[in-house]
């Protein structure tokens, strides 16, 4: 097979990705059906190298090439080791870089740019995907006017006037992040890459301060940004605008959407305001996303950013009957989409103060706003469990009388004499408390990936959609682990 009916797929990864990438990785092995015409390029440090060869190899995949960071160092001229290169320009530009040597490698007429935590979901073929896109090469945008001064103070509005300079091009009337598609032409990139790249960027990561005051460029006064796509797409712009039909995405969705849903697109509020159709489907609950079938079918659309308001497991099934739909793209939330997450409440729901246990079961609805799934309550025998099952609607619960475990408690040999009084007797209730909460969804296990363990006095500075977006968003997601708060405000790890 020549290079001509060949794709490539370009990843920058690290040891933190590996898992996410391998799991990418599988995805597309088990639904693609001509994965052999695929080039893998994967761009990472020199240390890494063997994490991701081992990875091709327990895959089967003949077709990688594994590009080291540093080569892309060096050929760009940059000083000082990886470490130093990305702690003085950021992660953002960083990435740039890194997907820019990824590129010059490519030696297919298209490539596709993704990260990690790609999922493909049905099947499909990697031919026919490029193939559509080839015959509309479409690029969405949005106007960057209608958003409020969000947008000027954000990364983005940084970074088009980073890529003004660098291109000497107007780039802060449009926003190029709006996008479903990461089709890379390999001349055309190429041409970027080697030809196009002004003084700003180049003086910027090879660390000369000879000509650019940097303090005028950079956000908030850290780094320079560049993002990849949009010195693209910019390109793309000014020396392609012929071929290319460049759409304005809101109207794109006011033609193929409801009016009630598309009216929900709004630039001048958070997220659009800063990230656009990133975020599409934050318009849109499960029962709601086949009002995108116009949309897909108009434009072949293979990709969808998996960013959606409520981490729900219903998702997964209603995207996969879109039409061209292949993969969620930035799909590092998936972990916690792929099945509904069980959470397990145990302890009392104290009525120290009037009130109390109606201020309890808000904050809890409040915790668990933003996240489907089933809840387990074990708990002490009291007078507002109406109030208590009415409000949270357990799956399974038990309330049960208090019961002494003293004799339990003279087993214990060894004593704290700081801690106070009735301490281990109420240890052992909580530990009591806990397992029967688990007995409680026992017979259930097999429906959940993940179980969360939560007081009824749970008083926290974040949410648990806030909690697990931090887990996926900085890459510390682990198989088989334990998750407890770095920073608590109560006794200790047991609570």
């Amino acid at each position: 097979m020549n290079n001509a009916e060949r794709v490539s797929i370009v990843t920058p990864s690290y040891e933190k990705h590996a898992d996410q990438y391998e799991c990418m990785v599988k995805s597309i092995k088990k639904y693609c059906t001509d994965f052999d015409s695929i080039d893998f390029i994967l761009v990472c440090e020199e240390h890494n190298v063997s994490l991701f060869k081992e990875i091709f190899t327990r895959n089967y995949v003949e077709h990688f090439n594994i590009v080291t960071t540093e080569d892309v160092i060096k050929y760009f001229k940059i000083p000082g080791s990886s470490k130093d290169f990305i702690s003085r320009v950021g992660k953002f530009t960083f990435q740039t870089v890194k997907k820019f040597g990824g590129l010059l490698k490519v030696r297919t007429p298209y490539s596709i740019v993704l990260d990690s935590e790609g999922i493909f979901c049905k099947s499909f073929s990697i031919k026919d995907a490029v193939q559509n896109y080839a015959e509309q090469k479409y690029v969405f945008y949005t106007l960057t006017s209608p958003r409020n001064e969000l947008w000027t103070r954000s990364v983005g509005h940084q970074v088009n006037k980073n890529t003004s300079d660098t291109l000497q091009n107007d780039a802060t009337k449009r926003w190029y992040m709006e996008y479903f598609h990461w089709f890379y032409e390999t001349e055309k990139a190429n041409d970027l890459i080697k030809n196009h790249l002004g003084n700003l960027f180049l003086d910027y990561i090879r660390g000369i301060g000879n000509n650019y005051d940097f303090n005028e460029f950079k956000y908030e006064g850290r780094f320079v940004d560049f993002f990849e796509n949009i010195l693209y797409y910019n390109y793309i712009e000014k020396y392609f605008s012929d071929e290319y039909k460049f759409y304005d995405f809101k109207e794109v969705l006011s033609e193929h959407l409801p009016k009630e849903i598309s009216a929900r697109f709004k630039l001048d509020e958070l997220p659009f305001s800063l990230f656009g159709n990133d975020y599409l489907l934050n318009i849109l609950a499960p029962d709601e996303v086949h009002h995108l079938v116009p949309l897909f079918d108009k434009f072949k659309l293979p990709f969808i950013r998996l960013e959606p308001p409520v981490f729900s497991s219903d998702y997964f099934p209603e995207l996969k009957k879109l039409p061209y739909f292949i993969a969620t793209i930035s799909s590092h939330h998936h972990i916690w989409l792929d099945k509904k997450i069980a959470v397990c409440i145990s302890g009392e729901f104290r009525h120290i103060i009037h009130r109390t246990p109606e201020q309890q079961v808000r904050c809890i609805k409040s915790f668990l706003s933003g996240v489907d799934c089933d809840i387990y309550i074990h708990g002490w025998s009291n007078s507002s469990e109406a109030l208590i099952l009415h409000e949270l609607k357990p799956k399974n619960h038990l309330f049960e009388e208090p019961i002494s475990l003293r004799q339990l408690e003279r087993r214990i040999k060894f004593r704290e004499p700081r801690l106070k009084p009735g301490r281990d007797h109420g240890s052992l209730s909580m530990f009591y408390s806990m397992q029967q909460s688990f007995e409680l969804l026992k017979d259930h296990a097999d429906q959940y990936d993940y179980v969360v363990r939560i007081r009824p006095d749970i008083y926290p500075d974040l949410s648990l959609k806030e909690i697990l977006v931090k887990i996926s968003d900085e890459g510390d997601f682990i198989d088989n682990a334990i998750y407890f708060p770095k920073c608590y405000h109560s006794k200790g790890i047991n609570d």
